[in-house]
C-alpha cells in the first residue's frame, strides 16, 4: 500500500511539473523517487521541484480509508526531518481513499509547519539498547 501510494504521488508530481508555465523537459529529471533507490534514510520519499525550480521534499503516507484524518504512522527519522525542515519546502502528502486496484486516491498536502503544529505525535514504540 505504501509503495503504491508513493508511485501515485510520483506520477502526480510529474504531471504537476509538466503543467508549469515555464516547463522544460529537463525538469522531469529533477523528480526522484528516493525511497526506491536510496531507501528510507532521508526522512522523505520523493524529491521534486516547484514552479520556481526550488527543491520540494515529500513524505507520502497512504491509507485506504476515505477519511483524510485516519491515523498514520511516522518514523522518528521522518518526524525529525519535518522538525528540522519546518521552514523549508517539506510536505507530507496524505494519500487517502486509495484504491489498490485502480492505484488512485485523493491527496491532502500538508506543509511541515502545519504538520508539526496541527497534528499530535503519539509515541508507540521504543528503541531499546543495552545499558
Amino acid at each position: 500500500l505504501g509503495m503504491a501510494g508513493e508511485e501515485f504521488v510520483f506520477q502526480y508530481e510529474i504531471d504537476k511539473v509538466k503543467s508549469f508555465k515555464n516547463y522544460k523537459p529537463n525538469f522531469i529529471d529533477k523528480i526522484q523517487h528516493l525511497s526506491i533507490f536510496a531507501g528510507d534514510g532521508f526522512g522523505y520519499d520523493i524529491l521534486s521541484i516547484n514552479d520556481k525550480g526550488q527543491s520540494v521534499y515529500i513524505e507520502v503516507k497512504t491509507t485506504e480509508s476515505d477519511d483524510e484524518n485516519t491515523p498514520f504512522y511516522m518514523s522518528i527519522n521522518e518526524k525529525n526531518f519535518f522538525d528540522d525542515n519546518i521552514k523549508s519546502n517539506a510536505f507530507l502528502y496524505r494519500v487517502y481513499d486509495f484504491n489498490l486496484s485502480t492505484r488512485r486516491g485523493k491527496i491532502k498536502i500538508i506543509d511541515a509547519r502545519s504538520l508539526i503544529n496541527d497534528y499530535n505525535f503519539d509515541p508507540i514504540s521504543f528503541k531499546v539498547t543495552h545499558k
